[in-house]
């Protein structure tokens, strides 16, 4: 299987390539539209983003329960890679079927809509 993927496998790493960055573009215009004050920027050499909510002026509690208690959408807190600066920052990986991707950011949008 493995040498199969190495010698058939690139039509199939295009398409997933793609449909990856794909849902990198709809986050990063999502956010520009729906939550100006989320800053997402399309990483270089990855396939997560990195949302940065600082901009909202809550605590790193505050972001984490709006997105896990109230959104209901599971991302990987900041504070994991950066104890110290990464409590306004939430991973999110972008290898998921755009409707997940799709819901999930809506949901995010309406946890933080009262501070927009």
């Amino acid at each position: 299987a493995q040498i199969a993927a190495y010698e058939e496998g690139g039509e199939w790493l295009d398409e997933a390539l793609e449909y990856i960055e794909g849902n990198m573009d709809f986050v990063i215009d999502f956010a520009a539209k729906n939550m100006p004050k989320l800053k997402v920027r399309k990483p270089e050499g990855t396939y997560i983003l990195w949302l940065d909510f600082s901009n909202y002026g809550i605590s790193a509690d505050e972001i984490h329960d709006r997105i896990y208690n109230k959104a209901k959408v599971l991302l990987q807190d900041g504070l994991v890679h950066d104890p110290d600066l990464g409590g306004c920052f939430q991973r999110m990986c972008m290898p998921a079927a755009r409707c997940v991707v799709e819901e999930a950011m809506k949901r995010i949008c309406k946890a933080f809509a009262d501070l927009a």
